[in-house]
């Protein structure tokens, strides 16, 4: 067994179709985590920003909500994660999984770097993902089953920590073009408005 195998728990997403939704003054609207949400907790930068799908829901409803800080997968995509606090809260699909780590020995920016770029990751998802279903689903089993590699904690925090500000910096520099040619588009055609 992997040494990384104890340290580390799966916990579903919600089937959005089986919650109840109220009228919203008989209960709270909560975000729904989507796609557009985790490409943005990626790093990616986006030009036309979405709204998010919202329900409402009783105070003691019993979907799965994250928070910031905690780690998700995409159990279809094979993308994992870090939550920000712009989406804490947020309730979690069916299609993703919290992924639960003893912090003390598992650094989690690791984590999320490794099962994004690891080239042992990636084979490893590749294959899962090649299976004989028509939706290509990783499943929890088999997330399990990933041989994860696990260096001192003193490595994976130079690891997370890189790999964080390295998509950080390329979260800005994407930004910094949006913004420059937003800029000239309106100094460069401004007689046509």
């Amino acid at each position: 067994m992997s040494a990384i195998k104890p340290l580390i728990r799966y916990h579903s997403g919600t089937i959005i179709n089986r919650l109840t939704p109220v009228a919203d003054a008989l209960g709270t609207p909560i975000m729904i985590y989507d796609q557009n949400m985790m490409d943005e907790d990626l790093g990616k930068y986006t030009r036309h920003p979405t709204q998010p799908k919202m329900i409402t829901l009783e105070e003691g409803h019993n979907a799965k909500c994250i928070e910031a800080g905690q780690i998700v997968f995409n159990m279809i995509t094979g993308e994992c994660v870090i939550v920000s606090s712009k989406y804490s809260g947020a309730i979690l699909p069916y299609n993703y999984t919290h992924i639960e780590v003893d912090r003390d020995r598992v650094y989690p920016r690791y984590l999320v770097y490794w099962l994004n770029y690891s080239p042992k990751a990636l084979k490893q998802i590749k294959l899962y993902q090649q299976g004989g279903s028509m939706i290509k689903k990783i499943t929890h089993k088999q997330l399990q089953a990933l041989e994860i590699p696990l260096p001192c904690m003193h490595q994976q925090e130079l690891i997370g920590n890189l790999a964080h500000s390295r998509v950080r910096l390329k979260y800005l520099k994407a930004k910094r073009e949006h913004l420059m040619d937003t800029y000239l588009r309106a100094i460069l055609f401004r007689e046509e408005h």
